[in-house]
């Protein structure tokens, strides 16, 4: 499956953002840098994470607290971890 730039603008929140699991999912660390999306349409990704990407639609915002915004930095970093060790594994 491919990122596509319809695909992520489904993962936009009412308030038109992401995220930081959702970036993390885009492999793109926080804060995001100028041409992020560019970067990401046309890399391959499975269907999981397009599905959890979709799932955690609105899950950011402007509105988000203090707790909810550590809880997100933690899902992040665990999902880059992830990400980690697949590829690790890849080359193994």
């Amino acid at each position: 499956m491919e990122w596509t730039n319809e695909l992520i603008e489904e993962g936009k929140s009412k308030f038109g953002d992401f995220s930081l699991s959702q970036f993390a999912l885009m492999g793109i660390k926080w804060p995001p840098k100028k041409g992020w999306k560019r970067a990401v349409i046309g890399r391959i990704t499975d269907q999981a994470t397009v599905k959890t990407f979709l799932a955690l639609k609105g899950t950011g915002g402007r509105k988000r607290d203090l707790k909810n915004l550590e809880r997100e930095k933690a899902i992040a970093e665990a999902v880059r971890e992830q990400q980690r060790e697949m590829r690790q594994d890849k080359w193994d």
